[in-house]
Parts: C-alpha cells; sequence; structure tokens
C-alpha cells in the first residue's frame, strides 16, 4: 500500500475546498484511495482528541513533528482555570508544524508556553486566533530561528516591531502572511524581512501580495 505524509493529504483536500481538513477526515479519505497516512505516530489532531485520551501524549510527545489543533474550541488555553493545558508542560523538542487556526480561546501566554521547547518548529498557522498579538510573534522571533512558513492572518494583532523582528531572527523565512485587513503594519515590515530573508519568496498584507 502505498503511503502519503498528512501534510500532503491535508493540501490536497484543502484544493478541494474542503474549509476544515482533520485528521478522521484524511483517515476516510485515504481509506477509499487505498494508501495510508504516514508517520502515524508522530501526529496529533487535537480537532479529534479528548482529554480522556491525552494520557497517551506524555509517552509521544517527545517524538511529536505535526500538531494539528485548528478550530479546536474544547480546550482551554488561557490561565483563568488550570493554569495552562496539561500537554503545554511536555517537550515538544522533535515538533516542526504547528496549526492552531481559529482556536478561539488560545492567548498569548499559554501559546508563548507552549513553544519554549519547540527549536526545530518551521511551520507555523495561527490564523484566525484573535487573542494573539505582538508578545506572541515576537517569542516566535526569539524560539524559532528554523521558521519557514508563519501565517497570523484573520484578526492576529501585530504591528512593524513584531513583524521586523521576524524578519531579522527567521532567515530561512519563505512565506508569511500578516493578514491583508492588518493595517498595522507598514512598508518597513517588508523591506525588512525582504533584507535579512533572502529566501522569503511570499509576503501578504494590507490588500497586497508581494511574491
Amino acid at each position: 500500500m502505498t503511503s502519503l505524509h498528512p501534510e500532503t493529504v491535508r493540501h490536497i483536500l484543502t484544493f478541494m475546498n474542503d474549509t476544515f481538513v482533520s485528521r478522521n477526515k484524511m483517515k476516510v479519505v485515504c481509506s477509499h484511495w487505498n494508501i495510508c497516512l504516514s508517520d502515524e505516530a508522530f501526529s496529533i489532531d487535537f480537532g479529534v482528541t479528548s482529554f480522556d485520551t491525552i494520557g497517551g501524549f506524555r509517552q509521544h510527545a517527545e517524538k511529536i513533528q505535526y500538531l494539528f489543533g485548528e478550530k479546536c474550541k474544547q480546550i482551554i488555553w488561557n490561565h483563568d482555570m488550570c493554569d495552562t493545558p496539561i500537554f503545554f508542560n511536555f517537550v515538544l523538542s522533535q515538533l516542526i508544524y504547528l496549526d492552531l487556526s481559529w482556536c478561539p480561546r488560545v492567548t498569548d501566554y499559554a501559546f508563548v508556553k507552549m513553544i519554549q521547547n519547540c527549536p526545530k518548529l518551521k511551520k507555523i498557522i495561527l490564523q484566525g486566533c484573535r487573542r494573539l498579538g505582538n508578545y506572541c510573534i515576537e517569542e516566535i522571533a526569539n524560539k524559532c530561528s528554523e521558521l519557514e512558513y508563519l501565517d497570523v492572518s484573520n484578526g492576529v494583532f501585530a504591528t512593524d516591531e513584531s513583524i521586523c523582528e521576524i524578519g531579522r531572527k527567521c532567515k530561512n523565512l519563505v512565506y508569511l502572511n500578516v493578514g491583508k485587513e492588518n493595517y498595522y503594519i507598514t512598508d518597513k515590515s517588508m523591506m525588512t524581512c525582504f533584507t535579512h530573508c533572502p529566501r522569503l519568496r511570499c509576503f501578504i498584507w494590507r490588500h497586497r501580495e508581494n511574491v
């Protein structure tokens, strides 16, 4: 049986206009295609994972490379109830892909707590996380020097200060989407990123797309 990487299947379904592609959906489609998902033990989709089953997270935390949490509303992301979600206390040293898009409760405090031990992160998607802001983006710049792809569009508050930090410290950056609706970003951010990131190919901002 042919094996496909989870992100490959996710991209295929995205192009088919499926707005929310969970791991369960990918498994169903793959069964019809007679293919399997590779790296099964190294991916967790919080959109289909409950707290009853998250106990196994501890066992595999240091091996996980892909974390899918988009549209996951059942997880408490702030510190009002139980400080931080249980998995924030684990070391995700091998994590390279993090998708928390459209998580309504994710906050700067919780997110920064999470990426403290994720030095290998290359792709971060925070689209629609309206409670995130400059502090979160600055900490990404400080902690994720290998970053190649960042999407903070559709509600993440950002200014030149934080985006310029990304440009100066994430020199492997290839793609950056700060949101076409973000009017706090100016030419300064674009110039800084293209100056310090030789691999940058796409910078999306303020109803423009510079490629």
